[in-house]
């Protein structure tokens, strides 16, 4: 089962004590001027949509007309000009619903903000003092949109980032204006987005939205190196990746050396080493990162050395699944080792003429979301049985079942990562190649551990090989 973890609880915040709310309808609150309700730093303020976490948001219960911030209900309260979030009195604050919209008052003083993000308290009740509950689905769209831009697949027209503003609740391109209120029912679960313009007419937008997701799983120094993955991809890859890391760790912390915004920590419930190495796969991880596209799984152990650019794009345009293969093992040694692929091709006849590759599990990708559904449940029936057939060792582990549901849906490419991704690379730094991703997959070596040896490396790339200033990653949260 998957909960979500806001790495902010309420119990980091003194003033909210109470009040825990169950799982609702919640929507994240946006203002006339396009910004989204937060609470940083024991402040409520409206920031713009890519400098804010999600974690840091304050959220609209639709079904009860309540505010909400990390699970509790709360009421706005303002000592000298700064507004914070409290634990709530329902009596003391009234939301009055206006069609799509609401009010926020108390005693007839309403709540309102200006261009800067500032709340402010007001008599009038007016555009200003609206706003406007919006779903995840349209808050990772709109993410999306001021990163990447909009790309139109029913005429191929592509509108750069910086001639989009969100403003007077639409989106406006400059051409087209699209009304928020025409378009709360958007849905980027799949990879074309259709929206409604100001006259009910109907455009196709490719949804854009990459993410590297991670499974850090009963282990702290897994979380190290995942950190250290995450800031790889921050400083190297150039794409404006979000990163989602699946854990059952508990009170995770974000080092300050990277930023907040686009990390987002999701509990998951996890025991035992089969349970472990499964859950990349598993159904509720792959249905949560449908809000994702493209979608890169990395394990812990990879550093981002170059641009990515190239294989987003790539990813964005291929129905496949790109797996990343391992070119020094012979025929022999993958049929027969128990770790490429297990005994599938001698229990299944139908494989037992085909050509077997060293897929390695550690990265794949993939915009394809039918596909990866459909790998997800192939390994999800294994997951549960493997171990009647082979018992707890290394020949039940996922990397063979991954092998054999790739071949069984057929629909992946083994080509495009080979000039991308380097495995087991020389413990000599210098003579590993600046070709995009490192995995670590062999042994520690003369280092203390996994993240000792990729902090290292780290240390060495940022001492030898200087990033374009584009890919600058963004500014970390105060």
């Amino acid at each position: 089962m998957i909960t979500p973890s806001p790495y902010f609880t309420a119990t980091h915040n003194p003033s909210i004590a109470a009040g825990v709310t169950s799982r609702r309808d919640l929507k994240y609150i946006m203002d006339f001027h396009g910004k989204i309700l937060s609470n940083k730093n024991n402040a409520l303020h409206f920031c713009e949509i890519v400098d804010i976490s999600k974690n840091d948001c304050v959220m609209f219960d639709s079904d009860n007309l309540r505010l909400t911030y990390a699970g509790v209900d709360i009421c706005v309260n303002e000592v000298d000009g700064v507004f914070h979030a409290l634990a709530s009195n329902k009596a003391s604050s009234y939301i009055e619903m206006d069609n799509a919209f609401f009010y926020y008052s108390s005693k007839k003083i309403f709540l309102s903000s200006n261009e800067d993000g500032q709340l402010l308290l007001t008599k009038l009740r007016e555009k200003w003092e609206k706003f406007l509950p919006i779903t995840e689905d349209m808050f990772l769209f709109l993410r999306s949109i001021s990163l990447h831009g909009l790309h139109y697949t029913d005429n191929g027209q592509i509108i750069d980032k910086g001639s989009i503003e969100l403003k007077s609740f639409a989106i406006q391109d400059g051409i087209n204006n699209f009304p928020m209120e025409y378009n709360l029912d958007i849905s980027v679960k799949n990879k074309n987005i259709y929206i409604a313009d100001k006259f009910a007419c109907i455009r196709k937008i490719a949804f854009r939205n990459p993410a590297v997701y991670f499974c850090a799983l009963s282990s702290k120094e897994i979380l190290t190196s995942v950190f250290a993955s995450i800031e790889s991809y921050s400083l190297y890859s150039e794409v404006d990746f979000s990163y989602v890391i699946f854990t059952n760790v508990e009170n995770v912390k974000i080092p300050n050396t990277i930023s907040h915004n686009r990390i987002e920590i999701i509990n998951v419930e996890s025991t035992g080493l089969i349970d472990h190495v499964y859950k990349r796969y598993e159904k509720e991880v792959i249905e949560k990162m449908r809000l994702y596209n493209p979608v890169i799984y990395s394990d812990a152990d990879i550093v981002c050395n170059n641009s990515l650019k190239s294989l987003e794009n790539y990813l964005i345009k291929t129905e496949n699944i790109l797996v990343n293969t391992e070119d020094r093992y012979d025929a022999a040694t993958i049929e027969n080792s128990g770790w490429f692929i297990a005994s599938f091709k001698k229990d299944d006849a139908l494989l037992r003429d085909t050509e077997i590759d060293a897929i390695n599990s550690g990265f794949f990708g993939y915009s394809s979301k039918e596909n990866m559904m459909d790998v997800s449940s192939m390994i999800g029936i294994i997951s549960k049985n493997i171990i009647k057939r082979h018992g707890l060792s290394h020949w039940a582990y996922d990397q063979s079942a991954f092998n054999y549901a790739i071949i069984k849906n057929g629909n992946y490419d083994k080509k495009y990562l080979k000039s991308i991704v380097q495995n087991w690379p020389s413990a000599n730094f210098h003579e590993i190649p600046i070709c995009g991703l490192v995995h670590f997959c062999g042994g520690v070596g003369n280092f203390s551990s996994k993240s000792e040896k990729m902090r290292s490396y780290m240390m060495y790339l940022k001492n030898t090989h200087k990033r374009n200033p584009a890919s600058n990653p963004p500014t970390q949260a105060q």
